[in-house]
């Protein structure tokens, strides 16, 4: 998978090239099967709230990677009213999230 830059070197500072892991993930959907018998994950804050599960704890990591910044691109004079209401309501929602930040305010 690739990440940014910045998250690569924080990776590399934190998880020696040698090191390796017992399994690599794609998706985070099957990622719930293996958090058992002492296993553990790094994923984004929401991720970690979407399995809703009550035998698992979200530690919040000391020295972080990152933030993860989404930009959305659009040609000029090419935004649609369904573009407008989807970012409004992405908006929103990603605006009641803890930990994350919308940029999104005047669509």
């Amino acid at each position: 998978m690739l990440w940014s830059p910045d998250y690569d070197l924080w990776h590399e500072k934190y998880f020696p090239l040698y090191a390796e892991p017992k399994v690599r993930l794609g998706s985070m959907s099957v990622m719930e099967n293996f958090i058992e018998g002492g296993n553990w994950v790094i994923m984004p804050l929401s991720a970690a709230r979407r399995p809703h599960r009550t035998d698992v704890t979200v530690t919040r990591l000391k020295n972080p990677p990152p933030d993860n910044i989404v930009y959305y691109l659009v040609r000029r004079g090419e935004s649609t009213e369904a573009i407008r209401w989807f970012l409004q309501c992405l908006h929103r929602e990603v605006s009641g999230i803890e930990g994350m930040t919308s940029y999104l305010k005047d669509m």
